[in-house]
């Protein structure tokens, strides 16, 4: 299938759900890179009936994206437990799905399918590590309710560190879902850097998980966690955990990095690093770090990219 083929697809899809994603009224103009709100919600309502037929509808849509385009559905595990956060209303009240479940969101947004390997990778770890990272609008709420619909032993648990500021709820099954408060960060790659879970989340953008019927959410821009992975990269393998970490990450961003410059978004690319670099000195090392890991043939286009900012690249190259 072409791209724009499956582009239209993609947005008619997003169009048949749109309602149901925080203030995002239209998104079928361009495909909201970016992360720029188009106008007010119109909220779906708690409880509302679907018709039979527009579920039929998108679940064609979904199968074809997936068949004929060759974008990967997320784990099934994972699918149907995000599918009843969504039900509940968490990504229609301005939550955001973040972690690596995120990265199935940018293929069908930026239109082009993800490496086989990097979504094998993907499926893999979730096996592994069966967890869901959610970072919530305002308040953590209680998604209790939500989980138990998908498997009744889920029941929340303390956080592995005292204090942390999180909401877990655990399964017999060893499924994990970990709730952020907004303001709360915690020390894992980029959020553990002074400001990094505002910076991840700032202008989310709405998508469709290639789930069932699809599943609307909130995920962050892709510039802005084409950033996160590259300081992931580094920053993982600076607190000792295994390689792969890093080479994951890495494999991530550069498959974000190359596309955003692909379809044309390298201002908004260029937006996120700007806004990375001036964040400060832990900032810049990271990003330093994670840059001296991407392919020799990344340095000019990006150097394009940013423009006058360029010389903000060429220092973090110094300083790697």
């Amino acid at each position: 299938m072409a791209a724009i083929a499956y582009r239209t697809l993609y947005s008619e899809l997003l169009d048949c759900l749109h309602h149901q994603l925080v203030g995002f009224s239209n998104p079928s103009p361009g495909r909201h890179v970016a992360g720029e709100p188009n106008g007010p919600r119109s909220g779906h309502g708690e409880g509302q009936v679907v018709p039979a037929t527009e579920l039929d509808a998108r679940r064609k849509l979904v199968s074809r994206l997936v068949e004929e385009a060759g974008l990967a559905r997320p784990p099934e595990a994972a699918g149907q437990l995000l599918k009843a956060i969504a039900d509940e209303g968490f990504f229609e009240s301005g939550g955001v799905l973040a972690g690596p479940m995120a990265f199935y969101a940018y293929p069908a947004i930026l239109g082009v399918p993800a490496p086989a390997a990097v979504s094998r990778k993907l499926e893999e770890d979730y096996a592994a590590n069966q967890k869901l990272l959610l970072i919530a609008a305002e308040s953590v709420p209680s998604l209790r309710r939500a989980l138990k619909k998908v498997d009744a032993s889920f029941l929340p648990v303390p956080p592995l560190v005292e204090q942390a500021p999180m909401t877990r709820y655990l399964a017999q099954s060893g499924q994990l879902v970990e709730v952020l408060p907004p303001d709360k960060p915690l020390g894992r790659a980029i959020l553990e850097l002074p400001g990094g879970l505002s910076f991840l989340i700032e202008a989310p953008v709405p998508a469709v998980l290639l789930h069932d019927a699809g599943v609307p959410l909130l995920v962050p821009a892709p510039a802005r966690y084409a950033v996160h992975k590259l300081i992931a990269s580094s920053l993982s393998l600076s607190k000792g955990l295994v390689a792969r970490n890093g080479s994951d990450d890495i494999a991530q961003a550069e498959f974000l990095l190359g596309t955003l410059l692909e379809v044309g978004e390298g201002a908004s690319l260029a937006r996120a690093f700007k806004d990375a670099w001036n964040r400060g000195d832990a900032w810049q090392d990271a990003l330093s770090k994670g840059l001296a890991k991407l392919p020799a043939d990344y340095f000019a286009p990006l150097r394009a990219a940013l423009g006058a900012d360029g010389v903000m690249l060429e220092q973090g190259y110094a300083l790697a």
